[in-house]
């Protein structure tokens, strides 16, 4: 397939600004690399399951406020307590 993207393997807004959020903000920096793919995958199974209305909030808005950046930030927290390298 080379450097062409499939059109499933094209991510959202919202799950781009959730994962650059968290690698920009030092979430990942403990993480091995070699687990940072499944680390996406079960994050953003995580976030539309349980934190959706963050998610939205950034689709809506097309900004990632002061207000969603806290939710955020606590959801990752809370991912992040129980995500196993």
């Amino acid at each position: 397939m080379g450097s062409e993207m499939c059109i499933r393997d094209r991510v959202s807004l919202d799950h781009q600004v959730m994962t650059i959020f968290a690698a920009t903000n030092g979430f990942l920096d403990k993480l091995p690399v070699s687990a940072l793919r499944r680390w996406e995958d079960e994050f953003m199974k995580f976030m539309d399951a349980q934190h959706a209305d963050v998610g939205n909030a950034i689709l809506r808005s097309k900004d990632l406020d002061a207000t969603t950046a806290d939710r955020l930030k606590m959801a990752i927290g809370d991912f992040n307590a129980t995500f196993t390298a």
